[in-house]
């Protein structure tokens, strides 16, 4: 009887370790794809910034209807991946630095926009071309600080996901 009660226990064990081990490893394969999903959408974030930006410099350099297009089409999906991050990070700090991301993306659109509406915007005399080209340089200096500042917000929250 001794014998038979022992057996049951070990198999108890056994099959009780067993579970325990699987849950384990279920809860890391989980916690693993998750933090590779959140550094994805990081990552995407930090590259449809610098896409933008190279949107930004066509725009600038051939004026066209279809890069203006492309830039405000960058900038919807960023903000769609900045809906999906505020959706799947829960760390406080995370979450602080994505609303920092998105008010910074606001920004970013009412800067380009005021550029936009610069360029759209005709100067019939020299002193308004001149006006016009120094508003655009002072634009263009504000927009490059705050791609800057996202850039940085955005690789903070790559490094908080890994």
């Amino acid at each position: 009887m001794r014998i038979k009660r022992r057996l049951q226990l070990n198999a108890a064990v056994s099959v009780l370790t067993a579970l325990i081990i699987v849950l384990v490893l279920f809860t890391g394969l989980y916690r693993i794809n998750k933090t590779n999903y959140l550094s994805i959408i990081a990552g995407d974030i930090i590259t449809n910034a610098f896409e933008r930006v190279t949107l930004r410099n066509d725009y600038l350099r051939n004026n066209t209807a279809r890069s203006k297009e492309q830039w405000f089409a960058k900038y919807e999906q960023i903000g769609g991946l900045l809906k999906s991050a505020s959706e799947n990070f829960r760390d406080a700090d995370d979450r602080k630095t994505i609303g920092e991301i998105i008010n910074n993306q606001e920004s970013i659109r009412k800067i380009f926009s005021a550029i936009v509406a610069n360029r759209e915007k005709k100067g019939s005399t020299p002193e308004a071309a001149e006006l016009s080209h120094e508003v655009e340089d002072r634009l263009l200096s504000q927009l490059n600080m705050r791609v800057y500042k996202e850039i940085l917000l955005s690789r903070r929250l790559l490094a908080a996901s890994r």
